[in-house]
Order: structure tokens, then sequence, then C-alpha cells
């Protein structure tokens, strides 16, 4: 199966937890420089730069390009879902995995119960 791996799921990842790395390490999956830019601050925050380059550098293969297109519909589902506090990031990623026919990996409160989305706590 495909996945769009989201920023939180990078995270969740390399802080082991079982589900985000059974569905990590057994499937095929896609993310953006952005994801990985949020990822390595993280890291940076919690374990300092050596862990935070040893992720990115584990991780940067993942990366998937992003159109004009992808970014003015990232936008559009933004709009339409004003008050669920959706980053751009993360609707840019979301329309990503669709377009692309992924699931959005995230445990992002704001995607619970949305169609395309597995959401892991």
């Amino acid at each position: 199966m495909k996945f769009f791996a989201d920023s939180y799921a990078l995270v969740e990842y390399f802080k082991d937890h079982p589900r985000y790395v059974q569905l990590i390490d057994e499937n095929e999956i896609m993310t953006t420089l952005l994801n990985l830019m949020e990822m390595y601050y993280a890291a940076l925050l919690e374990y300092g730069v050596e862990r935070a380059e040893e992720y990115f550098s584990s991780t940067k293969h993942l990366m998937v390009d992003f159109s004009e297109q992808d970014v003015k519909e990232a936008c559009s589902f933004r709009f339409a879902q004003r008050g669920k506090n959706i980053s751009y990031v993360d609707a840019l990623g979301y329309m990503i995995a669709k377009n692309k026919k992924a699931k959005f990996l995230t445990g992002d409160g704001a995607f619970k119960g949305m169609e395309n989305v597995e959401w892991v706590k």
C-alpha cells in the first residue's frame, strides 16, 4: 500500500511508535521536503543536531515533488476545512496523497475520520 507520511507520522516513527514503525517499514512511503523540515526541527528540539541529521538523511529518499496544481488544491482544501486548524504543509500533503493515490498517514486530530486518511494515535 502507498502512504504519504506527514511530519507527525515521521516523528512518531523515530520515537518507535509500533504502529508507525510497522506502516512505514512495510509500505511504500512518500513525503515532501517541507515535512522533512518539520521533522528535522522536532528532532532538533528533542534530540539535538546529530540525531536530526541522522533522521533527515535516512528519510530524504522518500521525498516527492509537488506542483502548482497541488499547491492550489491544498489551499482550496484548507479553505474548505477552515476551523480545523490544518497547516499549509498538512493540506499540501493531504492533496499530494490524494493525487498520487496514497493514504495520508497522520495522528493529527484535524484529520480523524476524513476520507483517504490512515489516522493512528
